[in-house]
């Protein structure tokens, strides 16, 4: 066991890990079960099988029916909800303090009790999600620069899966996968919030530690990325472009001058690509960047929605910034700006339990510990002109780079970065 007066890290009795941080200033708690399962763990004839076992999880279980789920929870002023990542499954609570208990055994019934009713109405339901992302541009090009910069491997999988491989699940499939996976050795429980430490150990050993299961972690290599260019043609208003690059893992030291390189590029209103391309050119309502980060890689990657004849100026720009931070290091008061904003939007996203139970689940999947916010602000504070330089010598290289795009578009120039 490790602990400090706010923090505990223990293990129930057949092996499921615990991080819990006490909040004696809120009158609330989240609850959050993680399993270290997601679409990487999937093949393409199962692949969706999480994200619908995600569903399934809230359809019933041997006491209680879907509305019977949701109605002791939202009767009580709580919620319960989950998400399918690609390297995890969360189901977590948001409930009153003094509510706990049953936050706590709601989660533990739908996670053991389920009895995945109504399979083919779920089907039908995210058959319907899978065709409001593809009728979506801005999520569907995502999702096509995954399969392209991570084609081959389960990480480049859509979360969903594709209309054909849900069909493929049927029961005994989506059976044999909860068993295969969703055992002890794959199960992380965070809570954040007011409660008695001593008092949920004992609640999560009563409702968790009879889950049983053959331990079973998933290993995947990194997947191998090379430079590949696809326009994908559709007659709508925008071109969808989105250029991606392999970023670095969850856990690597690099993380923090990678997240303020990202964050310059185009990561706030004050970034090089949101000022140029939005404020000063006028070319676009929306440009970004953004990070993913999983256990074995990262992608870094740039959105932005164009008209088509604005399309390659637009690229140029981003090629053009992409290639200025390769060759010039970024100005004392632009790098310290960045500090501030990355610095501001982590304190702002611990304001509640929910962000403090995912801050710890997340620390310790990635991690395997918990950095104190000092510790974190040090690191960021660490990193150097030099130290972003370098880096976007080591990420922005052509033979690396993945463009997509997808709109009324048939031709684009990429430039030498």
């Amino acid at each position: 066991m490790w602990e400090s007066d706010l923090l505990r890290r223990y293990h129930l009795s057949n092996g499921i890990e615990v991080i819990t941080e006490r909040l004696p200033q809120f009158r609330s708690a989240t609850l959050g079960v993680w399993m270290r399962v997601g679409s990487v763990n999937e093949t393409r004839e199962n692949n969706g099988v999480s994200h619908l076992l995600e569903h399934l999880f809230f359809k019933g279980t041997k006491t209680r029916t879907a509305r019977q789920i949701m109605e002791s929870l939202e009767g009580v002023g709580g919620s319960a909800n989950a998400f399918t990542s690609r390297e995890y499954t969360t189901l977590y609570s948001r409930i009153l303090d003094t509510h706990i208990d049953l936050a706590a055994e709601i989660l533990a019934d739908i996670l053991i009790n389920s009895t995945f009713p109504d399979l083919e109405k779920e089907r039908a339901v995210i058959a319907e999600e899978i065709q409001s992302y593809i009728d979506t541009p801005e999520e569907h090009v995502l999702d096509l620069l995954s399969a392209v910069i991570w084609r081959r491997h389960s990480l480049g999988f859509t979360i969903t899966g594709t209309k054909r491989s849900l069909a493929r699940l049927n029961l005994q499939a989506v059976k044999n996968y909860y068993r295969t996976w969703y055992v002890p050795s794959n199960i992380l429980i965070a809570a954040a919030g007011n409660f008695n430490n001593d008092a949920l150990k004992d609640l999560f050993e009563r409702h968790f530690g009879g889950i049983e299961g053959t331990d079973n972690r998933r290993v995947y290599d990194p997947p191998n990325v090379r430079a590949i260019k696809k326009l994908f043609f559709r007659k709508i208003g925008q071109v969808h472009l989105s250029l991606g690059l392999p970023g670095v893992p969850a856990d690597d030291p690099l993380r923090y001058p990678l997240n303020l390189l990202v964050n310059i590029l185009g990561g706030s209103p004050l970034s090089r690509l949101y000022q140029r391309v939005r404020e000063d050119e006028g070319l676009a309502y929306q440009v970004n960047t953004f990070v993913s980060s999983y256990e074995r890689t990262g992608l870094v990657g740039v959105y932005a929605a164009l008209s088509p004849k604005h399309t390659q100026k637009a690229a140029d720009i981003i090629f053009d910034e992409m290639t200025s931070l390769k060759r010039k290091k970024v100005p004392d008061d632009e790098l310290r700006s960045a500090k501030e904003q990355l610095k501001g939007n982590i304190v702002l996203s611990l304001e509640s339990t929910s962000g403090r139970m995912h801050r710890l689940a997340r620390s310790i999947l990635s991690l395997g510990r918990v950095e104190t916010l000092s510790t974190v602000m040090k690191h960021i504070d660490a990193v150097t002109a030099d130290d972003i330089l370098r880096l976007a010598n080591d990420l922005f290289r052509n033979e690396l780079l993945n463009v997509v795009a997808l709109g009324p578009i048939k031709k684009l120039e990429v430039r030498e970065l």
